[in-house]
């Protein structure tokens, strides 16, 4: 994540990053529950941030999320090396 800048801010002590442009968030933890929550909230239109990407490996998981509360139905394919990307 070259150029993902870290924010100090928050109680969780994960590790968030937000990319450049400030257009999204990427949190490094067991963050199963949240990608949980928030595809929940988008297939209920309820405005929360959208899921871009959920990328597992044996030593962490990522959940990259928008910045705003875009809402919206998502939808959620099997990607490449166990990750889910949403999609649509």
């Amino acid at each position: 994540m070259l150029g993902w800048e870290p924010v100090s801010l928050g109680r969780s002590g994960d590790v968030v990053r937000r990319s450049p442009d400030g257009s999204a968030y990427a949190k490094t933890s067991d963050v199963a529950d949240q990608f949980d929550r928030l595809r929940r909230l988008a297939s209920v239109d309820f405005p929360a941030p959208r899921v871009l990407d959920l990328d597992a490996s044996a030593l962490s998981t990522t959940l990259t999320m928008s910045s705003s509360d875009e809402g919206g139905t998502a939808t959620f394919a099997a990607g490449e090396c166990g990750s889910l990307t949403a999609s649509g």
